[in-house]
């Protein structure tokens, strides 16, 4: 068992350098478990920024006609018919479904305005965004993985073979010093034995 742990410590020593390489390298990338989802998201978003805000600002514009106003048209039109409701039994119940469908559209043609206004192409941050997904690209591909969660298991791995293969000595020393001990113990159970036998007493043989 010695002997293998000695040729197995020559092996690792033989591959640490690599080792260390592919750890540094993974550690250098400080990856986030996360991130790559998240990056591709962004990116997604980045390469068609114009695109979407021009979408985004065409819906709005929808919510005019003429230079009208939807949402002021749709408050008349309710307060019309509230004025009727007096002569008109179903006036009531129709104005309360207008205004309902106004508060819609006024939340919507908000929210259309503010991610219009949000979406803006930055290209320094594209580029990052970009070169990072390169890097994280090419590790998978590097290490046939194909997620983040899996290039994080293989550096704990990683850590694991290093801290083994620095630890390696002490390791063998400890299993070198148990066998020392063990050897010693034999030895003197043997010597023991030997004097135990010298000095039983022999029978006399009879006559």
């Amino acid at each position: 068992a010695l002997k293998q742990l000695k040729e197995q410590r020559a092996q690792d020593q033989a591959n640490h350098d690599f080792l260390q390489f592919q750890f540094d390298q993974l550690e250098a990338a400080n990856l986030q478990a996360d991130e790559q989802s998240e990056l591709e998201e962004e990116h997604q978003l980045l390469s068609h920024a114009e695109e979407i805000k021009g979408s985004l600002f065409e819906a709005l514009n929808a919510f005019s006609e003429d230079g009208g106003n939807i949402a002021g048209k749709l408050r008349n039109a309710a307060h019309n018919l509230s004025s009727i409701s007096g002569v008109f039994a179903q006036a009531e119940a129709l104005a309360e479904r207008i205004e309902s469908a106004r508060i819609e559209l006024e939340d919507v043609s908000e929210e259309l305005e503010r991610n219009a206004e949000n979406i803006e192409f930055d290209p320094a941050r594209y580029q990052f965004v970009e070169e990072r997904l390169n890097t994280i690209y090419e590790l998978e591909k590097k290490h046939q993985v194909d997620s983040i969660a899996d290039l994080l298991r293989l550096q704990e791995e990683l850590n694991l073979q290093l801290n083994n293969i620095e630890n390696g000595d002490e390791i063998i020393a400890e299993k070198e010093k148990a066998i020392e001990g063990l050897y010693q113990r034999c030895s003197r159970w043997a010597r023991t034995s030997q004097r135990a036998e010298k000095l039983r007493p022999r029978q006399r043989p009879k006559i």
